[in-house]
């Protein structure tokens, strides 16, 4: 049985500040806040292909969430968007962030935090490629225990950090196994 998850990229490059998520669907994926601007981060993939705006538009999909509950609905809705959207990645930014909120009740944020990992199961049974950014560890919450969630139903976690040389540096916290042939 092939090996079904998604891949976690954790982005440790400073307090984000609130928590902007949402989702990116399309030949990118689920996003939201302003954590993912379509013009500025997609200018240079359109110049490359030497597509016009309007026709790289129609090949992205961007739905916004600014609360936890708005992100769960958006990951649960995922399925029925690619009924009617064929896309090859889907990108989840800010989760678990933005459950974080301690203006939302424990309990409601954890079940809302459940509702979302069984969403992402479900989508990654599909023929799609999932990646979900978290700047997670920068903050200090009680519901850290969300993100050690996150990555133990990860197929591979990938942990992106700002150098003082202002690189970024890739370290691979947890791998997927190889599947055997």
């Amino acid at each position: 049985m092939p090996c079904v998850g998604f891949d976690l990229l954790h982005v440790s490059v400073g307090q984000s500040g609130c928590g902007r998520s949402g989702v990116v669907v399309g030949q990118s994926g689920i996003e939201g806040g302003e954590a993912f601007t379509v013009n500025a981060s997609c200018f240079c993939v359109r110049r490359q292909r030497g597509l016009e705006p309007s026709a790289f538009n129609t090949l992205i999909r961007v739905s916004r969430a600014f609360t936890c509950f708005q992100l769960t609905e958006l990951i649960r809705r995922v399925p029925n968007v690619l009924r009617a959207f064929a896309a090859n990645v889907l990108i989840v930014t800010a989760l678990p962030d933005l459950f974080f909120d301690e203006d939302v009740r424990d309990r409601e944020a954890r079940a809302s935090f459940e509702h979302a990992l069984e969403g992402l199961q479900q989508i990654a049974m599909l023929p799609i490629s999932i990646a979900v950014f978290s700047d997670a560890t920068s903050f200090k919450t009680k519901r850290r225990d969300f993100f050690h969630q996150l990555c133990k139903q990860a197929s591979q976690v990938l942990r992106v950090e700002a150098r003082s040389d202002s690189e970024l540096s890739f370290s691979c916290e947890k791998t997927a196994p190889l599947l055997s042939q």
